[in-house]
Parts: structure tokens; sequence; C-alpha cells
């Protein structure tokens, strides 16, 4: 499939549409799993919470600027003794830096963990 080899550091996500968006290639994407992991304690769980889009900036295409919209997901912790109660799932081989800005894309071209862009 195409997606694997432009995107093989992205197994864990499935590609849902891409668009050209003012010059950049967008790429929607969303998890291919069912279940997220809490990150304190290490149980599974299904039960979802709420979700949102997490935008990140990758590698040009043929001189076009890439972004990848992330549907990310979050979970609630069914381990009661838990004190972790939501979590968002989190996607192998995606940045692991929040949205930081609107203009990033632009202002963090040269930092090397690759740059974040929030809509």
């Amino acid at each position: 499939m195409l997606t694997k080899k432009l995107f093989p550091h992205l197994k864990s996500l499935r590609l849902d549409n891409v668009t050209i968006d003012g010059g950049h290639v967008v790429f929607e994407v969303s998890a291919k799993g069912m279940s997220g992991r809490c990150p304190l304690c290490g149980r599974h769980s299904r039960r979802l919470h709420s979700h949102y889009r997490r935008t990140v900036a990758d590698r040009p295409i043929s001189g076009r600027p890439v972004v990848l919209s992330i549907h990310v997901r979050r979970f609630m912790c069914l381990t009661v003794s838990c004190p972790r109660r939501i979590f968002a799932e989190r996607l192998s081989g995606v940045s692991a830096y929040p949205v930081l800005g609107k203009n990033m894309l632009h202002t963090s071209r040269g930092d090397p963990r690759g740059a974040t862009l929030g809509r």
C-alpha cells in the first residue's frame, strides 16, 4: 500500500483522507486500534471519553509541506485504584510534543524534533 511506503513509521494509523489545503498536503489519519492503554496502570480501555485533532508537520513531499491531522481519542481508565481517570491514546511514530500554536510550522522549521502546528 502507498501509505506504508510514504509513512512506514506510522503503522498504527489509518489514512482517512488526503487533501491540499493552502499549498499543504493534509493527511487525515486516525488510530487503527479499538482501545487505548492507560500510561499509569497499563490497563486497556475501550470506554471513550472524547476526542480531538492534533496537527503535526511532517517532511515535504515534492516540495509541498505535509501536515498530519490526527484524530486522537481520550479514554477513561477503568482501574479504580489508578489516579489517572482520563488519558489520550499514545500513537507510536507521531511527535509526542503538544500543539504549540498556529504559526509553529513556519517558525520551527529548523527544530530537529519536527514542528507542530495548531489549528
